[in-house]
């Protein structure tokens, strides 16, 4: 499932949202099954002071229904740079996002040891909106 973890600032307090409530970053684990609501990876760059030195930091969200997880509402993802770099692939070679289903899978790398990756499902043609109609 889906890993969470409530946001805190540098001081350790918990960062909330407009409406009030715990601000939360999901992360995908071995086993999601996810279907992005847009067509694209969201990316935001900022510069970050990294032990005394100006560093861009780069992150990436996708705006997604988790198969399974809080009733397969829409959350955003923090992906890795590498899931984000996969899913601009995909949708370089023509695919459209929202027409299909994803999973997470776990990889070695050699330079970083166990990571998840993200990769292709069976595709479908018609935009997935619900677990529901792919499992029809």
């Amino acid at each position: 499932m889906v890993t969470s973890e409530l946001l805190k600032n540098k001081e350790g307090k918990l960062l909330k949202t407009k409406e009030g409530k715990d601000l939360v970053d999901y992360r995908l684990e071995s086993g999601d099954e996810f279907i992005p609501q847009i067509n694209k990876v969201l990316e935001y760059t900022r510069e970050v002071d990294v032990k005394g030195k100006l560093q861009q930091i780069t992150n990436y969200k996708l705006n997604a229904i988790v198969k399974g997880f809080e009733e397969e509402t829409p959350i955003f993802l923090t992906l890795t740079p590498t899931q984000a770099k996969t899913l601009q692939k995909k949708q370089d070679e023509g695919v459209i996002l929202v027409k299909n289903v994803f999973t997470a899978y776990t990889y070695t790398s050699e330079k970083y040891g166990e990571q998840i990756g993200v990769g292709l499902k069976p595709k479908f043609h018609e935009p997935l909106k619900t677990f529901d109609e792919v499992e029809e």
